[in-house]
């Protein structure tokens, strides 16, 4: 069987990788191909994004006003749980927002309404946002945006966007946007993109489980023609498809069988994902085995990697989106109507950070365990008992 990758590799001549001058030849990668190459087409990239986004957005806030949980009825607590995009709530607008931060290194959300204050917040597709053209400097914020649609071009005012941000990346349109994480594996991704390709052909291919060729019979007579142009043709219904796989073809003529099987070249091609995964996640500080590495060990159960994804990775974008949307909207809101709004990460309810009795003495050595369990008083044994569902008798 062609192998499919050594081809693609062979068709690539040195100066894709190494430029003359021997500098390495990175190339700032488009809005366009972040989405389209990166977040849709690549399964890797796709679902690390999707979790942490879904995770961020899923985040219990409290919406405060002068240290206190707004009321239910406060305008702007409804606007902020309520008011995405028309008619989405506070986790799918969120989900929004740190989906294109996490793809782009920088989200845009929209301040919209007829008043000096929005009522409504609308996460714009990065892909169709471009700032005014022509800036250049560091030190100079675009005074607008241009917003494509499929309909109409809007001119938006910078001061009507709320502007999400990762490290600034001075290569992109002019000024400082953030950086997307995924500049940094771009080459990787797209050899993944390469190597599900190439997997995919030699699946689809793999419907064949061998060759029937026609030979002479022991009395020097070989297949007939009509014989032969029917076993071609039953062939070509089983050939190139794994839907084929495991199908049969009889001959009463003599004929010959060549097996077809996976190269060790195919089986390390299939086996390569592991390391796509490892890279792809590790610029996101997310742990592999949680985007299928099963090979992993670093933590000793799901619930310990799932807890680290919380305090590595969730926790600190979401206080990155907190304190620049505070920054950009609720410090305005506060200077027009003197109040005093602000966010707040709710840790008491992320239930993966918050472990039971049960549960923290079953990660202590077992020696330790029973030292524990003697300095316990009559409070702590019954706050045991309640939690695991013992009656005090049992």
């Amino acid at each position: 069987m062609v192998n499919l990758l050594q081809d693609k590799i062979n068709s690539v001549t040195a100066s894709t990788f190494i430029s003359l001058s021997n500098s390495l030849n990175y190339k700032i990668v488009s809005e366009s191909d972040l989405w389209d190459k990166g977040y849709t087409k690549n399964p890797i990239v796709y679902s690390v994004i999707n979790s942490i986004a879904s995770k961020c957005a899923s985040l219990p806030l409290n919406f405060l006003n002068r240290d206190e949980e707004a009321s239910e009825n406060d305008q702007y607590k409804f606007l902020f749980e309520d008011k995405w995009n028309e008619s989405y709530g506070k986790e799918e607008g969120l989900r929004l927002a740190f989906t294109n931060l996490l793809t782009f290194g920088v989200c845009y959300i929209q301040k919209k309404g007829d008043g000096l204050i929005a009522d409504e917040l609308h996460v714009l597709p990065n892909q169709y946002v471009t700032p005014e053209t022509g800036l250049i400097s560091f030190y100079e914020t675009p005074s607008y945006y241009y917003f494509q649609d499929s309909a109409n071009r809007y001119k938006i005012p910078t001061e009507q966007l709320i502007i999400i941000r990762l490290p600034y990346n001075l290569a992109v349109k002019n000024q400082n946007d953030g950086l997307s994480p995924l500049q940094a594996v771009w080459d990787i991704v797209l050899a993944s993109n390469n190597r599900g390709e190439a997997e995919k052909e030699l699946f689809n291919n793999r419907g064949a489980a061998g060759i029937i060729s026609p030979k002479q019979n022991k009395d020097g007579r070989g297949m007939t023609q009509q014989a032969f142009n029917w076993l071609q043709d039953k062939l070509k219904g089983l050939l190139g498809g794994a839907d084929k796989f495991n199908k049969i073809v009889q001959s009463m003529d003599a004929v010959d069988f060549t097996q077809i099987g996976m190269t060790s070249n195919d089986l390390q091609l299939i086996q390569s994902d592991v390391q796509h995964v490892r890279k792809i996640c590790g610029v996101y500080n997310y742990p592999s085995q949680l985007a299928g590495d099963t090979d992993a060990s670093q933590y000793a159960n799901y619930k310990e990697a799932l807890k680290s994804v919380y305090i590595d990775v969730v926790i600190p974008y979401m206080k990155l989106f907190i304190n620049q949307f505070e920054a950009q909207f609720l410090n305005e809101v506060n200077l027009l109507t003197g109040s005093d709004y602000s966010l707040m990460i709710d840790k008491s309810n992320i239930d993966v950070l918050n472990q039971s009795w049960s549960e923290r003495l079953t990660t202590l050595p077992q020696g330790l365990q029973g030292r524990i369990i003697e300095q316990l008083d009559d409070e702590d044994i019954t706050g045991i008992i309640t939690e695991i569902g013992l009656r005090n008798d049992a």
